[in-house]
């Protein structure tokens, strides 16, 4: 059974939200910015204290390609979720790395869905935004001095209820920067 909600805090909350978005369109006009990702953090109590769990099985439902991360503190917080895109894996000495920007709802039927693909991925819009995130990646493999290639370049990473344009990026470690030094700068 569900567990449920006594009380719900947005941080921001509505006002402290539109504030940020007038000093993100600000920064714009003023140059300082090139891209912006905003978000906010939901804080719930709920009925139980001990319902992490059930919250983690119901992501754990979902059958697509994706990350499901669940830390939980001493104290009884819990933080967790599901993210498309999968910051760094590694495995005998080759990493990947995902640059996921670019997103569409899925089409209703599979002729609006194949059309809203088509959209996606010649939208100039997305394209630049995907393409900030990957230049950005790759800029900072360069400046670590691995050697890389871009695998699934531009490609569609289609979900239940969303598409995105990815990029990964696959090289090797090095002993100068293993996994655990690439994580800290990405």
């Amino acid at each position: 059974i569900a567990p449920q909600m006594i009380e719900r805090i947005d941080i921001p909350d509505r006002e402290g939200w539109r504030r940020i978005l007038e000093v993100a369109k600000k920064g714009f006009r003023d140059g300082l910015f090139s891209k912006v990702v905003m978000s906010r953090s939901s804080r719930l109590r709920l009925d139980r204290s001990d319902t992490w769990l059930f919250w983690l099985s119901k992501l754990l439902e979902y059958r697509e390609e994706s990350y499901i991360f669940a830390i939980k503190s001493p104290d009884g917080h819990c933080f967790l979720g599901r993210s498309p895109e999968r910051l760094l894996a590694w495995k005998e000495g080759v990493f990947q790395v995902d640059a996921i920007a670019g997103t569409r709802r899925r089409g209703a039927s599979p002729d609006s869905d194949q059309s809203v693909s088509k959209e996606l991925q010649l939208s100039t819009k997305d394209l630049i935004e995907h393409r900030f995130v990957s230049h950005y990646v790759a800029s900072l493999l360069k400046s670590l001095h691995f050697q890389f290639e871009k695998i699934d370049d531009e490609k569609l990473l289609q979900l239940t209820h969303v598409q995105h344009l990815r990029t990964r990026f696959q090289g090797k470690l090095t002993p100068q920067c293993d996994a655990f030094e690439l994580l800290k700068y990405l």
